[in-house]
């Protein structure tokens, strides 16, 4: 994820529109990125960044919410990236254990098991929001790492 935050951050310092923004500096990605692990909104942020003695001001929601989207693409792409190495990696635990498992066209016959679990968003004390979502993972039964998610 690092290599990822570190070339949308070298994009950004390069195009010309974004150079006294927000998003010209690596330390504002690592910030959000806290604020995902951590479930933190921008305003928690600048509480932190006040109690370092740093500039509290969170500036133009805007230039945030680039962010955000930048930092989603590039969480995206590492989750493809490690869903496939997981996925080859099953199939070859699964062939080193039973090479009868692949077909006549190369295609490997894996066990796994999934688990799904509906995220509601909530307003006061109502959780019956339509706009949750649903979050599925699949997990490999040879290296019970993640191997599908939808």
């Amino acid at each position: 994820m690092k290599q990822h935050v570190s070339a949308l951050e070298a994009q950004q310092v390069n195009d010309e529109k974004h150079r006294n923004s927000a998003e010209k500096y690596v330390l504002n990605y690592y910030l959000m990125l806290a604020m995902q692990l951590l479930g933190l909104s921008v305003e928690t942020i600048g509480l932190f960044l006040g109690l370092l003695g740093m500039r509290t001001t969170m500036g133009n929601t805007d230039r945030w919410k680039r962010i955000q989207e930048q930092l989603g693409k590039a969480e995206e792409t590492v989750k493809d990236e490690v869903i496939l190495e997981n996925q080859d990696a099953e199939c070859e635990a699964t062939l080193e254990k039973d090479p009868s498992r692949c077909d006549e066209d190369g295609r490997v016959g894996v066990t796994a098991s999934s688990d799904a679990g509906w995220q509601k968003r909530s307003a006061g004390r109502s959780y019956d929001s339509p706009s949750g979502h649903i979050l599925q993972a699949t997990q490999g039964f040879r290296n019970q790492n993640c191997v599908g998610t939808s």
